[in-house]
């Protein structure tokens, strides 16, 4: 899944797919840890990652809708899905990492008992 991801995204990074998007920055995600081994520590301090990283990709998305909005960028209509497949794309990635992340949770109440 990772391997596709990569794939549309260096597609999509291609400096036509980027027009006027540019100025928007894609968050990076947060490494879930197994959860069944991570401390209570790690489990909190990833939440809170986890969280960063989806209000930063609700930044991303909203910045890249106002990059398409704006009638200065002149953006073509395949300039307008490319950028709409980049905020796809994010979606998608952060609704993985929620879900990795209540994954890692559960699990590390499992094996702590919690």
């Amino acid at each position: 899944m990772r391997l596709l991801a990569a794939c549309i995204a260096v597609f999509l990074l291609s400096p036509a797919a980027m027009a006027g998007t540019e100025r928007c920055s894609e968050p990076y995600a947060p490494v879930i840890p197994d959860g069944a081994s991570a401390s209570a520590a790690e489990i909190k301090a990833v939440k809170r990652e986890v969280e960063q990283y989806i209000r930063e990709s609700d930044d991303y998305q909203s910045c890249i809708l106002a990059v398409i909005a704006d009638p200065d960028e002149k953006m073509s209509s395949q300039d307008k899905v490319n950028a709409m497949a980049l905020i796809e794309a994010n979606q998608r990635e952060k609704e993985e990492v929620a879900a990795a992340y209540n994954a890692a949770l559960r699990a590390h109440k499992a094996a702590k008992g919690g």
